[in-house]
């Protein structure tokens, strides 16, 4: 089976919410996985808002290296799925969006991902017993009846059980 992109990037303002980004490296750590591509920073970021900085090499105490804002994405191989997916994980580009987003669909269709899917979060006051707000969209009339459907199911319960949105990855083809 082809491919899913599940790709993310972190806004620049301290106003935002980091859970999208969060989620997709977690799903990077959970699944196995390996670098299979990046973006070259150089045209997309104005440096003065995503500062690079330095750190020790990994296994090294006294040498250092300078690391600087990256798209990178990974190849997750997970078991449980009939299918890999292909993680992205970014800090939002300052620069060049319509450049940057034709660089990230060539991606896609290089890897021949079936599916391409953006994760989002903005932060909201929520209790942790209430439900979150979730929501998707699609331009696929099947996927967007169904996130329509799912959605409609959650809207109707009244508990404070999380929100549990689940798609049969075999039915997304």
């Amino acid at each position: 089976m082809r491919p899913w992109l599940v790709t993310t990037a972190t806004r620049w303002g301290p106003l935002f919410a980091e859970s999208a980004t969060t989620a997709a490296r977690y799903l990077s750590q959970l699944w196995p996985s390996r670098t299979i591509a990046s973006i070259d920073p150089e045209e997309f970021y104005h440096f003065g808002l995503s500062r690079p900085y330095v750190r020790f090499k990994p296994g090294s105490r006294t040498e250092r290296e300078i690391v600087w804002p990256a798209t990178e994405f990974s190849l997750a191989q997970p078991s449980e799925l009939e299918r890999d997916i292909v993680v992205g994980v970014a800090i939002e580009p300052h620069l060049k969006w319509r450049t940057y987003c034709a660089e990230v669909l060539e991606l896609a269709r290089r890897s021949r991902a079936s599916l391409v899917l953006t994760l989002g979060a903005l932060l909201a006051e929520v209790a942790h017993t209430r439900p979150i707000k979730l929501s998707g969209s699609s331009y696929d009339p099947e996927l967007s009846a169904r996130l329509k459907e799912a959605a409609a199911g959650r809207s109707a319960r009244r508990s404070a059980e999380p929100v549990r949105i689940q798609l049969d990855p075999a039915e997304l083809g």
